[in-house]
């Protein structure tokens, strides 16, 4: 496979090169993965040119799944990325030869341009790339004629809407080539060019210079061509008759692989749109209701809560339900590193009113199994395994044992959607050979019975009458997907359908009346049924295809003879390419920092360097860190030197004061106070093979300096008979990380979303630091930061969110205290064990400060509005507004000051500071769709309890919690 990678590349870059005019100097590193069963690749350029291909080939759902060579098609799309990622001209031409590869014009396109050159590249160079495929087709013909095309301001923005991710891919290609077709090809790579000579985000400049026109107008143009197109389309199949059908669900987004039980009871599916999770629900079939060709209960029963199949099957007895899943990682080793497709058997325990309780149990590990279907008579299962650039048909017993191939592996062979037929004693499924997807029928021994169809369309989801004499299925034959019939019998083929959209995975019920299928429209695929009438379809020419009875030609590269094998040389690729200046504020003073980091290949080894200059340039800080990410548990290595900021922790006598010191002669002096703070540390961070995936541990040796950088007035230091010491802590710091948020299921969030919607985490930490391992002090840290995310029942998005945090730290005493209370943070999402900030809304960053602190936060969340806008081709995108009403309780206690100083010795409730108040988060994404999602808030909070700042504005970058 890698031979054949490493040719396709040279033929590729032959090609690709004159045509976007751009040459790269020194070679690609291309990135063969093997380790999960989803289809995908993705390149950069920084810190080096690279492609990463995973090794399975495209599903049964896109345009180019029977290609002759997807691995060939998949290269032109992604070298296609090289090249436009790593063109440059001009000024910023030279400023690279400066600072390496980071400069980049292609990280300053939008995202529909990113990738609709790129798949525009992957068609016009293969012939059989997503534009004009289809699939394709069904979206941008739907969408114009629904008048739902995305406005040219939604595309740069990653919006929720339908369809989704594959914007950018299927509107964004179409552009690309309609401005190809309209202006040139060769003006693409002029355009590349003219732009990479210009401002960042001057897009618009370049399109006028080299299209004579900006980017919104030629996208008006495309989609009034479009417009022209398939109201003509329309109006010819409008003359055939379009098929009528009735909804059986209204949601959209993703709704596939329809299946009745074998009474005919339920009808099971898997659905997911924007607003709710993954999960197979099931329609009653025979509930009381007065539409439709039988009662139908349209309301679906919630069947298996978090998981998505594209097929599933019932046993016979109606008790189970089949469906693969990738596995999370859990007590295998192995699984922490491989995301493969297996075999769950879900076996239902009660029937309720709004639901079914399930109880799932694996029936294969590691098996990469997937398109499983059960026999009629309960004695076989098949499915199909991957194996790289081929699935395998394979059968095995219901209870997962005894799998074994039912046709041999051949190379390039792709098979998929297998069903039994009526009597369990034919299989039929759909298979690649040779650039087709077919339908073809076998026996249980795997001997090709019947070649059912033989043509370039895209032949798949078979599905038998309850008679066994009609095997349904999908396919594009006519550019449109249709649904159509084979008559075993009489050995006649029939179009079911003529549809507008599409018509895809048809379900016949067990009594014969009626059909279900999938069908799509703009927004997008749901459930429909109509009635199973042979006498109404319409009779198509058939020819008796011959029987496939030889191996594909495998997919083998015969390299070059000067071409040789080697291992793996990871620090080929490990020399910095690139450098960067930042400048950044902290507290009162800013810095400019130049950074730099390097990687290998494979990720094996990564290093970061950074160099900070403090201005007005009193002090200057670095930081160096490297990892090792080879084996489950991650090896990392940091030293860190910057000035760290306390205020309010210095004191002076009052002009009063007589005698002793005692806290009322003691005022707060009017200076600020920095440590210089270097920390070296070295660990390991895994999850350990006895914990799932939500569990992560880490184990570090940590060395830590503290001197003081400001001079402290020396009768501040005599009056208080203290001083920060000059001390180094040396110790070992444990902590475990437990999180449910983002993982499958009914946890993290839905596409469209506040944040996090479901889920807990919890984050413990603990440090160790002992004078006999080479400190200067006793000391432990003990932290603990746990979150809760609970949906609210029957309002969609609306939220509550809690939180405490605890911190203690005892041992030598240290004048500097250890955690810092007050102001409105932001936090990341999962919390990291040690966290030594605690925010207080309504209190002044860093009012209070301890040995021990605790606080307890508890918000309620809500939409206010999924107002998705841009602004042409400004590279701001907003996505919406949520309220968030919110409680804030906490306090810091105890340290050397506490008997000098008006600190709490210990928890009082009564001396609890309670803020209160609101905040409106601005969800906001800078940079196109490849910047990160930012969250603004702006807030208004009271000190219910507690020397606050009153009620007072604020706000903040990042979440809250």
């Amino acid at each position: 496979m890698a031979r054949r990678v490493a040719e396709l590349g040279e033929e590729i870059y032959t090609e690709l090169t004159p045509f976007m005019k751009w040459t790269p100097r020194g070679k690609t590193q291309v990135v063969l993965v093997n380790n999960r069963d989803d289809f995908n690749a993705w390149s950069t350029t920084v810190p080096f040119r690279e492609m990463k291909i995973f090794l399975v080939p495209p599903p049964t759902t896109m345009d180019f799944d029977s290609s002759d060579d997807w691995l060939r098609l998949t290269l032109f799309h992604e070298y296609t990325h090289i090249l436009h990622l790593d063109t440059v001209d001009g000024i910023p031409k030279y400023l690279r030869y400066f600072f390496g590869s980071i400069v980049s014009y292609g990280f300053f396109s939008p995202t529909w341009y990113l990738e609709g050159l790129a798949t525009y590249g992957e068609t016009r160079f293969t012939g059989e790339g997503r534009i004009g495929a289809p699939l394709t087709e069904m979206v941008l013909r739907s969408a114009i004629l629904d008048l739902k095309i995305p406005t040219f301001d939604k595309l740069g923005g990653e919006s929720p809407d339908w369809p989704w991710g594959q914007t950018p891919y299927l509107f964004g290609g179409a552009f690309v080539d309609y401005l190809a077709q309209t202006y040139g090809p060769e003006k693409l790579a002029e355009f590349n060019h003219t732009y990479s000579k210009g401002m960042p985000y001057g897009l618009n400049s370049a399109a006028i210079k080299v299209f004579k026109k900006e980017f919104p107008l030629l996208w008006n143009e495309w989609r009034q061509s479009l417009q022209k197109k398939y109201e003509a389309q329309y109006q010819a199949l409008a003359g055939e008759g379009i098929t009528a059908s009735e909804p059986l669900s209204f949601t959209g987004y993703v709704t596939m692989g329809p299946r009745f039980s074998p009474d005919g009871r339920w009808l099971a599916f898997s659905t997911r749109d924007a607003d709710h999770y993954p999960a197979i629900e099931a329609l009653n079939m025979t509930a009381s209701s007065a539409t439709g060709l039988k009662p139908v209960a349209h309301k679906p029963v919630l069947l298996i809560p978090g998981r998505n199949a594209y097929t599933l099957s019932w046993s016979p007895d109606g008790k189970t339900v089949y469906i693969s899943r990738t596995t999370n990682p859990d007590s295998a080793l192995a699984e922490n590193f491989f995301r493969y497709y297996d075999l769950f058997a879900y076996r239902i325990q009660k029937e309720k009113k709004h639901s079914f309780r399930v109880k799932p149990e694996r029936l294969a590990r590691q098996a990469r199994l997937s398109q499983v279907d059960a026999s009629p008579d309960g004695s076989l299962l098949a499915g199909v395994v991957q194996q790289m650039d081929r699935t395998e048909l394979v059968v095995l017993s219901p209870d997962g044992a005894g799998l074994k191939p039912l046709v041999p592996a051949e190379p390039g062979v792709r098979w998929a959607t297998p069903r039994f037929s009526p009597d369990s004693q034919r299989i039929a499924a759909s298979v690649v050979r040779a650039g087709n997807r077919d339908i073809v029928i076998l026996d249980r021994e795997g001997r090709e019975i019947q070649r059912v169809t033989s043509d370039p369309g895209s032949d798949r989801d078979p599905c038998w009458s309850p008679d066994g004499r009609y095997l349904l299925f999908t396919s594009a034959r006519t550019g449109i997907y249709n649904l159509y019939a084979f008559d075993t019998e009489a050995n006649a083929l029939y179009r079911v359908t003529n549809v507008a959209g599409g018509a895809f995975q048809p379900e016949v019920s067990p009594d014969g009346a009626s059909l279900v299928f999938i069908s799509y429209s703009s927004a997008g695929y749901d459930l429909h049924r109509m009635a199973f009438d042979p006498a109404g379809w319409k009779p198509l020419p058939w020819e008796e295809a011959p029987i496939e009875v030889s191996a594909s030609e495998p997919l083998q590269g015969s390299a070059p003879a000067d071409w040789k094998d080697h291992g793996y040389r990871p620090f080929k690729t490990l020399l910095p390419r690139f450098w960067l200046l930042s400048y950044g504020l902290y507290y009162d003073f800013s810095f400019i920092s130049a950074e730099t980091m390097g990687t290998d290949a494979l990720n094996q080894h990564t290093y970061v360097l950074d160099y900070f200059y403090v201005l007005p340039g009193a002090y200057s800080g670095a930081q160096a860190a490297y990892s090792y990410d080879r084996v489950w548990a991650e090896f990392t290595a940091s030293y860190y030197r910057f000035p760290v900021y306390y205020h309010d922790i210095l004191f002076a006598p009052t002009p009063t004061g007589t005698g002793g010191i005692g806290p009322e002669h003691l005022e707060v002096a009017e200076r600020d106070y920095y440590e210089m703070e270097q920390i070296a540390s070295a660990g390991f961070t895994g999850t350990p093979r006895i914990l799932s995936q939500a569990l992560r541990a880490g184990v570090f040796y940590h060395w830590e300096q503290r001197d003081p950088l400001s001079q402290i007035p020396e009768e501040v230091t005599e009056a208080l008979e203290l001083r920060p010491q000059n001390a180094k802590l040396v110790g070992v710091e444990a902590g475990l990380v437990y999180s449910t948020i983002g993982s499958t299921g009914r946890r993290g969030a839905t596409v469209r979303n506040l944040g996090v919607e479901s889920g807990r985490s919890l984050a413990v930490g603990y440090e160790f630091y002992r004078r006999a391992l080479g400190g200067d002090l006793d000391r432990e840290v003990v932290t603990v930061d746990y979150r809760e995310y609970v949906p609210i029942p029957k309002l969609l998005h609306h939220v509550l969110a809690w939180r405490v945090h605890y911190g203690k730290a005892w041992g030598d005493d240290r004048v500097v205290p250890t955690f810092r209370m007050g102001g409105g943070y932001g936090d990341l999402l999962i919390p990291e064990p040690g966290t030594r900030f605690f925010s207080l809304r309504g209190f002044g960053f860093d009012d209070f400060w301890g040995e021990e602190a605790a606080a307890a936060y508890l918000e309620y969340r809500l939409p206010l509005t999924w107002a998705e806008h841009g602004w042409g081709l400004v590279p701001i995108y907003y996505s919406g507004a949520h309220l968030t009403l919110f409680s804030d309780a906490g306090m810091a206690w105890g340290g050397v000051l506490s008997d000098r100083l008006d600190n709490p010795k210990g928890f009082n409730s009564e001396e609890l500071n309670l803020g209160a108040g609101g905040e409106i988060d601005f969800r906001l994404r800078l940079g196109y769709g490849l910047g990160s999602e930012m969250i603004w808030r702006l807030g208004y909070a009271q000190d219910v309890q507690g020397e606050g700042l009153g009620g007072t504005l604020f706000t903040s970058l990042g979440v809250s919690f």
